[in-house]
C-alpha cells in the first residue's frame, strides 16, 4: 500500500470511531434512536470505504450504499450481515422520515443494532502497521 492509501484508510478508520461514538451518545444518552442509527450506518460505511481503499489502492468513491461498497472492498458478507446492511441502508435513506412515514425504532432495537454494528466493524479493522 502506498503512503496515500494508508493515510486514507486511517482517515476512514478514525471517522468510523467518531461516528460510532456519536451514535452511542445519540442512542444511549439522548434517546435519539433514528439519528443514532443514521450515524451507525455512517460508521459501517466508513469501515467499508477503508476496505475499498485497501483493495483498489485508490480513494474511495462517494457512495453510501453498503452493498456497493462491500463489493468494491471485496468484503464477503454473511446472510445475517447482508440483512443487517439492508436495515442500515434503510436508516440512511429513510432516517429523515422516522416518526412521519416510518415508526421510530425502540431504544432496545437501536441498542441491538448498534451492538451488531460494533461487532461487524471490529471484525473488519485493517491493521496499518
Amino acid at each position: 500500500m502506498t503512503t496515500g492509501v494508508i493515510k486514507e484508510i486511517a482517515y476512514w478508520q478514525h471517522g468510523t470511531a467518531d461516528s460510532l461514538e456519536f451514535a452511542e451518545v445519540l442512542i444511549n444518552e439522548l434517546g435519539r434512536c433514528g439519528q443514532g442509527l443514521y450515524f451507525t450506518h455512517l460508521a459501517i460505511e466508513k469501515t467499508f470505504k477503508a476496505h475499498v481503499c485497501k483493495e483498489t489502492n485508490e480513494i474511495a468513491p462517494r457512495l453510501h450504499d453498503l452493498f456497493a461498497l462491500a463489493k468494491l472492498g471485496k468484503i464477503d458478507l454473511t446472510q445475517e450481515q447482508s440483512n443487517f446492511c439492508e436495515t442500515m441502508n434503510f436508516y440512511y435513506r429513510e432516517g429523515l422520515y422516522l416518526g412521519l412515514e416510518y415508526p421510530e425504532p425502540s431504544p432496545q432495537q437501536a441498542r441491538d443494532y448498534l451492538a451488531q454494528a460494533n461487532e461487524m466493524i471490529s471484525s473488519l479493522i485493517i491493521p496499518l502497521a
